[in-house]
């Protein structure tokens, strides 16, 4: 049966990069090497690996492509850290008939992923 594996982020700054998935998204950092532009955070047991892009690389952010969606335990906290960390909000939050709360979020790269949160009863 095929599953995620890992999940590769391209960014310009592995320091940009660390602060927003590490101090605003509050992932778990694994591994940081800023020789080779590489950190890895723990994403639930699945690898993410944020990189910067090698020579020749295209950066495609295609419209419609793959949606990131990253469990947070307190949206609130984490959306009021987004704006100081170069990130930007896209939409929402927004809440869903499974009552999860929804939030479109830019990393400081243009990366655009949606943070999610079950509703407190």
């Amino acid at each position: 049966m095929p599953r995620l594996w890992a999940v590769t982020i391209y960014v310009y700054s592995i320091s940009d990069a660390v602060e927003f998935y590490g101090d605003v998204l509050g992932l778990h950092l694994v591994e940081r090497n800023d020789t080779d532009g590489l950190a890895v955070f723990d994403l639930g047991g699945i690898p993410l690996l944020l990189r910067m892009p090698e020579v020749g690389e295209e950066w495609r952010h295609p419209e419609g492509g793959p949606s990131l969606f990253i469990e947070v335990e307190d949206l609130e906290k984490v959306a009021s850290r987004i704006p100081l960390s170069k990130g930007r909000l896209v939409f929402g939050p927004e809440t869903t008939a499974a009552n999860q709360v929804n939030m479109g979020v830019e990393d400081p790269f243009g990366n655009q992923l949606v943070l999610t949160s079950s509703l407190k009863n």
